[in-house]
């Protein structure tokens, strides 16, 4: 089932159109060898045959708008088709009803999603049974109106059931595709911290990097990482160190005001600060602010043996023309490895 009403509408109604065109040359040719029919036979089938060439066009705005003319246009051709069968005799009574019901159980299915276009499409159809009454006594009229009238009422019982099964399925795509965003934003964020993670670190370096290759733009990637983590969660317990690693990623956060830098947790204690259109100089004011405001948060580390608070160790890589992602990503991470090598509270420019 298509995921848009007036898709369904226009799809079901093209077939329903067409179905009418070949029923309206069956009924021209049959009138034809008989020698009963007349020119305006074949105007019905000429004027179906317009309309489903016109229907491709239609979900197209504005053009949608004139759908319920359309129907309309529709209804009365068939309407047209069926009294001039019935004035040549091609067509009797009984088999207009059955052709009405037919049309409106057709139509029910073909055009549920709007109500307003199976009705613009049956309002001509009254005016087919016109010739039909002079032909009928009083009961075989009464039983075609019933018959109609049960048509009628099951048409509607359809149209009822399939769009509660369409308004459902609606409901079960809307609830799929807010499951499938939820999965691709998990995938690219950190579930602790809330930034991003170490894949939506690398692929969005990877489309900056590609995207330097034509602009040549500046592009700065800090890698930095908590001196004695490891001593730290050991000492305070895993609940701290979770709370120390959202409140760096909140501090990073608020250091880095451009919506365009991606700060990332990329492993452990371990995070990244990517900042397109910034040379190395940024990169490092940047970090100079990030190492002020976490001195200042005066976090404790007992059992670290530089600092009785919470330190970070950070490198910092500027990417070079004919550079790829990974050889930017690895010489970010040879200056962290230097500036831990130097005894750590530290950065090192690459």
């Amino acid at each position: 089932m298509a995921t848009q009403p007036r898709q369904v509408l226009f799809q079901g109604h093209r077939r329903l159109v067409l179905a009418l065109l070949f029923i309206g040359l069956a009924q021209g040719a049959v009138q034809t060898l008989t020698s009963s029919g007349h020119y305006l036979t074949w105007l019905a089938p000429l004027g179906m045959g317009l309309l489903w060439a016109l229907q491709p066009h239609l979900p197209q705005r504005p053009l949608a708008k004139l759908f319920p003319l359309y129907t309309l246009a529709a209804g009365s051709l068939v309407t047209l088709h069926l009294w001039l069968a019935l004035g040549s005799g091609s067509l009797s009574p009984p088999l207009l009803m059955a052709t009405l019901l037919l049309l409106l159980l057709a139509a029910s299915v073909t055009l549920y999603p709007s109500r307003l276009a199976f009705w613009t499409l049956h309002l001509p159809l009254p005016l087919a049974l016109v010739p039909a009454l002079g032909q009928l006594n009083t009961t075989s009229l009464a039983q075609g109106m019933v018959l109609l009238g049960a048509g009628l009422l099951l048409s509607f019982a359809i149209l009822t059931v399939l769009n509660r099964g369409f308004e459902e399925n609606r409901k079960q795509q809307h609830r799929c595709a807010q499951l499938q965003h939820q999965l691709a934003r998990n995938s690219r964020v950190d579930r602790l911290t809330g930034i991003a993670n170490r894949s939506q670190l690398e692929q969005r370096l990877k489309e900056l990097v590609a995207e330097n290759r034509r602009t040549h733009n500046p592009l700065t990637l800090v890698m930095l990482d908590i001196d004695f983590f490891t001593a730290f969660n050991r000492h305070y317990g895993d609940e701290a160190g979770d709370e120390t690693l959202v409140s760096l990623a909140k501090l990073m956060l608020h250091c880095s005001r451009r919506q365009t830098d991606v700060i990332a947790r990329y492993r452990g204690g371990e995070f990244a600060i990517l900042l397109p259109a910034t040379d190395k100089t940024g990169g490092k004011r940047l970090l100079q602010q990030v190492r002020k405001e976490l001195a200042e948060a005066n976090l404790p580390h007992d059992h670290s043996p530089i600092s009785p608070r919470l330190t970070l160790s950070a490198g910092v890589a500027q990417w070079k023309p004919g550079q790829d992602d990974r050889s930017l990503l690895q010489e970010a991470r040879a200056a962290l490895r230097q500036a831990k090598a130097q005894g750590r509270n530290r950065y090192v420019l690459a």
